[in-house]
């Protein structure tokens, strides 16, 4: 479905020329399962992170066409597996090769996929982000208490889109109309890639996400279409439907709560693979004088995860005891204000709360 169309005033008040915003969004998904390319043959745990990091500024806004710069310095997949009984299974030749020669065949390639066995010290990675990925991965693992590292294998994947920068053309009322790839690998997206980044953007999420934010009272709920708010599930190579419910718990003078109490979301993956996000619970902090979202996390109950060739779960069986888990950041690091008309309207409401 479109989105709804947006009066121009209110549009230039969000998104005014030069607005940039820096974000990060996680998602986490736990649970277990076996996978005969793993080193665990069954009854692994395995915790699987997708992270994306963003930068969007906006280039021009004339009320009903705003064009958007968009920059993914990292976008990253991490997994973990592991299990107590330790069942080893068969172990792909790859991996039994010198692991210099594993190295020069792997990470020549694109995406990168660098894994690490027990037994094989992280600190022997020649690739410095790699080293840092995984090394942060197994101290946060071991941390918890949650691993040996003689019995556990890690991996990361970077994915296509770390690196580019994109133009985005975005028509009040139409959606994205035009994606335009400013930095990156020639080639390396289809048009179902970009249409899914197109979609998954969510451009204006800081506005659909309470667009009549200055009206609503605490206690009161209401629904948003996930799509227009896909950037909090972080789903970037998936399309969403669905709608989120939400209320408003509280307001001070500068930042608005909003609770997840429910709703349903369904991410489609490639082909017909999709997984249904139900009895979503969760918290969204809302900076009402700059006027986007700073701070979202929420948790999801699902049946399964939907399989991609480019997923590092992609094989997994039996997967049972699913746990998953968004959490968005972000940061206004420009010079541009919203309009004072409509921060002081919310600010002056939350005074007479």
């Amino acid at each position: 479905t479109r989105p709804e169309k947006v009066e121009a005033k209110t549009l230039q008040s969000y998104y005014p020329k030069g607005r940039k915003l820096q974000s990060e969004a996680y998602l986490q998904v736990e649970g277990t399962g076996s996978n005969e390319e793993w080193f665990l043959k069954t009854n692994a745990r395995f915790l699987y992170n997708y992270r994306v990091t963003v930068e969007t500024v906006v280039e021009q806004n004339d009320g009903t066409v705003l064009v958007f710069q968009q920059r993914f310095p990292e976008v990253v997949q991490e997994r973990a597996s592991w299990d107590s009984t330790v069942r080893v299974g068969r172990i792909p030749p790859l991996v039994r090769a010198p692991f210099e020669a594993l190295e020069r065949e792997v990470l020549k390639r694109f995406p990168v996929y660098v894994l690490i066995r027990g037994g094989i010290r992280i600190a022997s990675l020649i690739d410095p982000q790699a080293e840092r990925l995984l090394t942060g991965l197994r101290d946060r693992l071991k941390a918890a208490g949650l691993v040996d590292e003689e019995k556990m294998e890690l991996a990361f994947q970077i994915e296509k889109l770390q690196g580019t920068t994109l133009r985005l053309r975005y028509v009040s009322g139409l959606g994205v109309t035009q994606v335009e790839i400013l930095q990156g690998l020639e080639g390396m997206f289809s048009d179902t890639d970009l249409h899914r980044i197109a979609h998954g953007s969510s451009l204006l999420m800081d506005y659909f996400i309470a667009p009549d934010l200055a009206n609503h009272m605490e206690g009161e709920e209401w629904e948003v279409d996930a799509s227009d708010v896909a950037s909090l599930i972080n789903l970037y190579d998936a399309e969403v439907s669905g709608k989120l419910e939400l209320r408003l718990d509280g307001r001070d003078d500068r930042e608005t709560t909003l609770r997840i109490v429910g709703g349903q979301v369904v991410a489609r993956g490639e082909g017909r693979q999709s997984v249904t996000l139900k009895d979503p619970s969760g918290t969204v902090q809302y900076d009402h004088r700059n006027l986007f979202v700073r701070d979202a996390e929420a948790q999801w109950e699902a049946d399964t995860f939907f399989e991609s060739e480019r997923h590092l779960l992609f094989g997994t069986k039996r997967v049972a005891n699913l746990q998953m888990k968004t959490v968005y950041r972000a940061r206004r690091v420009d010079d541009a204000k919203p309009a004072s008309d409509v921060k002081e309207a919310v600010a002056d409401d939350s005074s007479a709360l």
